[in-house]
């Protein structure tokens, strides 16, 4: 996850306002004529949401506004502007870095009232050090003053023409900067208060931070110390006249993850007197953090979702408003097991930056230093406590985070299962090395696919392995069983997830044991070389002794396998062919947006032309919140494995692989049938896999919307029909 989203997320990239009540602040005709228009950057069905959005976006196009709709929705929006060139606005809204890519002009026929604005700032007045800005801030009877002297910034507070307070920052290199802010902080103090900042230069760091206020009758210098970039922000945050200054717990940086991978819950400090308190957990500020976590959590990636980094901050946020403990559950079943991040602690004493000898470390997984972590840092966690705890960690041999199977996310959720896996992986590995590559085969495949058939099912899978274990161990591999393996296994406590993904080909699934005579079945393809290099689907040129391919002008050559990777279900091959049209790969897509797929299915019935389906991007995420796959409703059939995925612009942003078993759906769910509810791998996964195996791709840059048909002529130039035989 890149620094930009983090800091997003840390509420420090922009100017925010204040949350207020959301009753009505305006009524009144909102839609305009001519060429006056709304810039809409998001909407939401949740109020709160919508103003913690609202409060994250900057002010270029005007402040940010909350806007109840006719269809129950609630619009963020800014406006209204008199947009003569439409063109050249979208071009400054696509050159700002931080509006959605899909914020468009609008009448605003549907606006029916505004529910939030953005309140005044708290700030009366500032100044910095930028030769831009003014150097000298005057408000509520105080002059502050933004000075150099002797290499050092100071800023300088003046009352009735004498200097009454300073504060003093060594540093003045081009890569320093000092500012001061005239707030209300305290309001039993005559006089508001001056808050003074300075930056210390660097990639993550470091921001000073002290406040002058005056108390019990002088002037004090409270010291609030060093924060991460810009440090906290000055905001009235419940509207009740009083400043807050609003950052970050720094403390999460680097503590589960690199830099660019965390995520910080937000920290709320208050001025009392000559004191600053931590009043993240005050009631007042309640439903401004709610109103942050909605909007966190509707920016937040799916890979965001498997990074320990954000959930660590995500869990904190909850704890932070009441919701600690359910956030804590759902983050037992999120977080990666395989994270390479060292958590350990030491348990003795060092000195400056001498490492802590190896027999002093304490080793800790993921959910045990988040918990000691929040509990050091003054988090609630009287329901995380109560919360039930990991189960003992017991890897499978292959990396959870990829399970896409219904038996392998089985797998990583059983103990048990686990166990198993890793007992027949290392006699895999045993009679591999020791009597080949067709040995270990000859008794791993056929048990691998039957253990497939188990679907989910613990009671099979362990059947499976056991038999497999016991036949490795037959042929003198150095294995055996688990002394639990004859009791039975308990079933897991996870919720029961949605039936696995009925592979897209023209014929069943493979039996147990391979049929002498492989039935021919074919698939679809689509050219990224113009020398005839074709990706498709692994599962569609399984266990082929020919594979034969034809474009669409009819040219028809065999094909050899350059690259299989099964557990992504993807293959690289090779034909000779020239290629009319090949793919452009564009590696970012977002829900909703309409997706294309061009394959050749059920040829014996359907069209031998080929088939061109339109549909959107119903979710991010595929079985089992597989961050590999989208969810596509674009219709597809046995035979469109290996397909293009297409945007609107022509990029291909997948290759179709899998659609729901709606039969098996429907006995799930006591009679519901899924509507196209179909499974592409994404792009991204595609072009590591070329990647891997040195293969050339082109990227895609395309811009310019296309209408189907157009989309359906290009994407049936860059397909082939692949059939298996």
């Amino acid at each position: 996850m890149s620094k930009f989203v983090v800091s997003l997320t840390f509420w420090l990239a922009l100017t925010v306002g204040a949350w207020v009540a959301t009753a009505a602040i305006a009524a009144g005709p909102l839609e305009t004529s001519g060429n006056v228009r709304w810039v809409v950057f998001a909407s939401r069905q949740d109020v709160d949401e919508a103003i913690g959005l609202a409060r994250r976006f900057g002010s270029e196009f005007g402040p940010p506004t909350v806007i109840s709709t006719t269809n129950g929705w609630y619009a963020v929006a800014a406006g209204p502007l008199s947009v003569p060139d439409p063109a050249a606005l979208k071009k400054k809204l696509s050159d700002a870095w931080w509006p959605p890519k899909d914020a468009f002009f609008s009448k605003a026929p549907t606006f029916i009232e505004k529910v939030w604005e953005r309140p005044k700032s708290a700030v009366l007045a500032q100044a910095s050090s930028f030769e831009q800005d003014p150097h000298v801030a005057s408000a509520a009877g105080l002059q502050v003053l933004v000075e150099s002297s002797n290499s050092r910034k100071v800023v300088r507070v003046r009352c009735g023409g004498q200097d009454v307070a300073s504060a003093t920052f060594d540093g003045d290199g081009p890569y320093n900067s000092t500012a001061a802010s005239v707030a209300r902080l305290d309001t039993s103090s005559p006089f508001p208060q001056v808050v003074a900042t300075h930056f210390t230069g660097g990639a993550h760091c470091c921001t000073l931070m002290r406040v002058l206020t005056f108390v019990d009758g002088r002037w004090a210098t409270v010291d609030m110390g060093e924060f991460d970039v810009d440090g906290p922000r000055v905001e009235d945050l419940n509207g009740d006249g009083t400043a807050e200054l609003v950052g970050k717990d720094d403390s999460f940086d680097y503590a589960f993850a690199p830099y660019a991978g965390s995520h910080a819950p937000p920290k709320i400090y208050k001025l009392v007197g000559a004191r600053i308190m931590d009043a993240s957990h005050g009631a007042e500020f309640r439903r401004a953090l709610v109103q942050m976590l909605l909007a966190d959590q509707g920016l937040a990636t799916q890979d965001d979702w498997r990074q320990n980094g954000y959930l660590a901050g995500w869990v904190a946020h909850n704890a932070l408003v009441g919701n600690g403990a359910e956030a804590w559950r759902k983050m037992l079943d999120l977080y990666d097991r395989n994270s390479d991040w060292d958590l350990s602690v030491c348990t003795v004493p060092t000195k400056g930056f001498d490492p802590c000898p190896e027999t002093a470390k304490r080793y800790r997984d993921f959910p045990t230093a988040l918990r000691e972590h929040l509990a050091q840092k003054g988090y609630g966690i009287d329901g995380i406590a109560t919360a039930p705890a990991p189960t003992a960690s017991v890897r499978p041999s292959f990396d959870c985070n990829k399970a896409r199977t219904l038996t392998e996310i089985a797998i990583c959720r059983s103990p048990q299962l686990a166990e198993l896996d890793n007992v027949l992986a290392a006699g895999y590995a045993y009679l591999k090395s020791t009597q080949g590559l067709p040995a270990a085969d000859a008794i791993g495949i056929p048990y691998w696919k039957m253990r497939a058939q188990c679907e989910g099912d613990y009671a099979c899978i362990a059947r499976r392995d056991v038999e497999e274990i016991s036949a490795m161990a037959a042929v003198g591999a150095p294995v055996s069983l688990p002394t639990w393996a004859s009791a039975p296994l308990p079933q897991p406590t996870s919720p029961p997830i949605a039936p696995a993904p009925t592979v897209a080909r023209a014929t069943d699934e493979p039996k147990p044991a391979p049929a002498p005579d492989h039935e021919a079945s074919s698939g679809t393809g689509f050219f990224v070389t113009a020398d005839g290099a074709i990706v498709t689907n692994a599962h569609v040129v399984e266990d082929c002794a020919d594979i034969r391919v034809t474009t669409d002008q009819g040219a028809t050559a065999m094909a050899k396998i350059v690259a299989r990777d099964v557990r992504n279900d993807l293959a690289l091959l090779s034909a000779g062919l020239a290629a009319k049209k090949t793919a452009a790969f564009r590696t970012s897509m977002r829900l909703g947006e309409g997706v294309e797929a061009f394959g050749y299915p059920l040829t014996s019935v359907l069209a031998k032309s080929g088939n061109f389906t339109l549909g959107n991007v119903s979710a991010l995420v595929g079985i089992g919140e597989d961050s590999r796959y989208l969810q596509i409703s674009a219709p597809v059939q046995p035979g469109n494995s290996g397909g293009p995925l297409l945007d609107q612009y022509g990029n291909l942003v997948g290759v179709v692989s899998a659609k729901l078993n709606a039969l098996k759906l429907m006995v799930a769910t006591n009679g519901d049938i899924p509507q196209n509810v179909n499974f592409a791998i994404k792009s991204s996964i595609v072009t590591s896999f070329m990647d891997a195996n040195g293969a050339a791709y082109a990227t895609g840059s395309a811009a310019q919307p296309m209408q189907p048909a157009d989309l359906a002529d290009q994407a049936k130039a860059m397909s082939v029909f692949i059939e298996c035989r």
